[in-house]
């Protein structure tokens, strides 16, 4: 996924999308240690990262927004819906 369809999706996922998303896409990696696209974290370390901003509400109100995009952008191909 790329930012452009990460940002119209991240404008109206829900939480509970977003918390499947996270599910799918730990039952799924094999490879944490694999480097992301969106920073230079491992795979684990951004998944961790992610989540805390994103699902457990931990961090500032601002990082929400950029979580959610790069969150997409990283683990998009296990979001729940087609992307178009």
């Amino acid at each position: 996924m790329n930012r452009e369809q990460a940002g119209k999706i991240a404008d109206t996922i829900t939480k509970a999308e977003l918390a499947a998303m996270f599910a799918a896409a730990k039952e799924s990696i094999t490879d944490w240690d694999a480097m992301c696209r969106v920073n230079n974290l491992t795979k684990k370390h951004a998944y961790d990262f992610f989540y805390r901003i994103v699902i457990e509400g931990k961090g500032r109100e601002d990082l929400y927004y950029g979580g959610v995009v790069n969150s997409l952008i990283e683990f998009g191909e296990y979001y729940p819906r087609p992307v178009e």
